[in-house]
């Protein structure tokens, strides 16, 4: 037993039974998705999808929006209206939410979730799993 770890308790099992015992099935499974040409989503959807079904679980897909750069406007020579990058992150979120919704659409599975968060990548995969994982849902 690895010191440090309260919440794992040593194990009187035999070694060949626990290696020959049936994983827990998957419960919930999250996508992280990019929209980029170069992402390969559809293969990580369809492994997704093979799993899901197989386990019989809850699919999650998200994508996340970061804000824009805002130029330090007092030493920017060009004149730019703040709102002008507001305005331009709402429009990539609006699009973002809708091609989600579509993609969920297409997808033959019923329970599935799909949500467009703010912020980067890590930081939107990190709190998602935190605050839908395994002690509120059972991933």
């Amino acid at each position: 037993m690895r010191e440090g770890r309260e919440d794992v308790s040593p194990t009187t099992e035999d070694p060949v039974e626990l290696a020959n015992r049936k994983p827990d099935p998957y419960r919930h499974i999250l996508v992280a998705l990019d929209f980029t040409p170069h992402s390969s989503h559809a293969l990580a959807l369809a492994r997704a999808l093979e799993l899901v079904r197989l386990h019989d679980s809850k699919l999650s897909l998200i994508h996340a929006v970061e804000n824009s750069f805002y130029p330090d406007l007092g030493y920017d020579p060009l004149m730019i209206d703040p709102g002008e990058f507001a305005e331009l992150d709402q429009q990539i979120h609006d699009q973002a939410v809708l091609r989600m919704e579509q993609l969920a659409k297409s997808l033959d599975y019923a329970d599935v979730q799909h949500d467009v968060l703010w912020g980067t990548p890590k930081s939107a995969v990190l709190s998602y799993a935190a605050s839908h994982g395994e002690r509120s849902e059972g991933w």
